[in-house]
């Protein structure tokens, strides 16, 4: 028994023994080829460097953030009503004027080769992100229409002339969009010519007059006012109701009263085209009066009645003096109408009989009433220009706006992850060599 422990501990101590002398091999092992496993290390290393600096290089760029500002930018829409298209930053038209602001004709750029390096990618906010994500996730189809986008640029010969083509995109493209999309709205000035008879020169302004109320009208800030000459939308209707109600009425007294006329025979047929209106006018209000005075005729009002409203199943209880009494107002009020018209005709019949093309004083009066007039429809028109355009450059110049300065950014953490991983490959696999190398050195000893 004790023999065969003692064979045990002695087995054991050759085995401490043995493991002691393979660790002085190794390190022997080691010193030997290290000038092996340095030049391994070296050269691993150089060539981690090297794909390290060439990622570097190849990942550095500049980028910059902007942001559209008008409300149909959430729907995917342009302000004109059109679909979007982020990718408008890169199209011929901008960067053409990059190249050509810039004067990099000569500098073999084109615009081929700036598009391949620029990037548009949409801003989707991370709770966005997770919204989409989880409603996918349930089948249910989910979309956002991103109203900022972050542009980047790769390095293109040199970081400073980077910054400069981005910066000079941003604001030639912020130019090219806005123009694209400005609202040009302008009302153009008459000038009148001497070949019209009087009532056309009263026909065009009152046309001119329409077409800046219709627009005045289509804005949706009726109390903007003008920083630069105090004028706003409401104070030019008001301008053009005085010229309407005022000026233009004093004319007309002057065409038909007096008869003034540059071709009696086109002004005769004028006034008749006139009078055949307000008689067709007059005859629907007769019409009316007719049919009122019909149900008058049938209607006798005794207590209240129940009457249907529009709704189905709703009763609604009506005193029947009081609806008696507003058939009565129409009635009234119709007939005066009537009357009026009347009147409108029988003037309208008088100056057709007065027409004539005389010189006298009143036609020398009316043509100079008409200059002012046309002169006074001209001035409405360029201060609604004027205030129109102060109103479309509001929007116009925020449509598209840079919300960061051009940064540039780099893939420096990737190189140094490349190095720092040839670095440990080439230790190792300098190790692996020169034991491989020792290992069939002993082999060929042996044999």
């Amino acid at each position: 028994m004790e023999e065969k422990m003692t064979k045990e501990i002695l087995k054991h101590e050759v085995r401490e023994y043995e493991d002691e002398i393979d660790l002085v091999d190794l390190l022997k092992i080691l010193k030997k080829r290290a000038k092996l496993i340095m030049g391994i290390f070296l050269i691993t290393t150089l060539i981690a460097f090297g794909i390290g600096i060439s990622k570097y290089n190849s990942g550095k760029r500049v980028s910059t953030i902007v942001s559209y500002n008008f409300n149909e930018i959430s729907e995917g829409l342009n302000p004109d009503g059109s679909k979007f298209n982020p990718n408008l930053i890169i199209s011929n038209e901008v960067l053409n004027g990059v190249i050509k602001h810039l004067g990099l004709e000569g500098k073999e750029l084109n615009v081929v080769e700036i598009r391949e390096k620029i990037s548009v990618n949409p801003i989707v906010p991370t709770y966005i992100y997770t919204k989409i994500k989880s409603e996918l996730e349930k089948g249910i189809n989910s979309s956002f229409n991103a109203t900022a986008y972050e542009i980047e640029l790769k390095i293109i010969k040199d970081s400073d002339l980077t910054k400069k083509i981005l910066q000079t995109l941003v604001v030639e493209y912020s130019n090219y969009y806005s123009a694209r999309y400005a609202q040009s709205d302008v009302v153009p000035v008459i000038k009148m010519d001497e070949t019209y008879e009087y009532q056309d020169y009263i026909k065009v302004f009152k046309s001119k007059l329409k077409d800046i109320e219709y627009i005045l009208k289509s804005k949706n800030d009726q109390s903007f006012v003008s920083k630069q000459n105090g004028v706003g939308f409401s104070s030019i209707s008001n301008k053009i109701e005085l010229i309407r109600e005022v000026d233009i009425t004093r004319v007309q007294q002057y065409l038909v009263i007096d008869g003034i006329s540059k071709n009696k025979e086109m002004a005769s047929k004028d006034l008749e085209y006139r009078i055949k209106n307000y008689e067709s006018e007059k005859q629907k209000k007769v019409n009316e009066v007719e049919a009122l005075n019909g149900v008058l005729k049938l209607y006798k009002p005794e207590g209240n009645k129940v009457l249907m409203s529009g709704n189905a199943g709703t009763m609604l209880e009506q005193n029947p003096n009081e609806y008696y009494s507003k058939l009565i107002e129409k009635v009234a009020v119709a007939a005066v109408e009537i009357g009026n018209i009347d009147e409108e005709i029988k003037t309208l019949k008088e100056g057709k009989v007065k027409i004539n093309s005389s010189n006298g004083e009143n036609k020398k009066i009316l043509e100079a009433t008409l200059a002012e007039l046309e002169k006074d429809v001209n001035d409405v028109a360029i201060s609604a220009n004027e205030v129109l355009k102060e109103y479309n450059d509001r929007f116009v110049t925020n449509y598209v706006k840079t919300i960061s300065p051009v940064n540039e950014m780099t893939n420096s953490k990737k190189a140094v992850m490349i190095i720092a991983i040839g670095m440990i490959l080439g230790l190792f696999l300098g190790v692996f060599v020169a034991f491989m190398k020792e290992f069939f050195a002993n082999v060929d000893l042996k044999n």
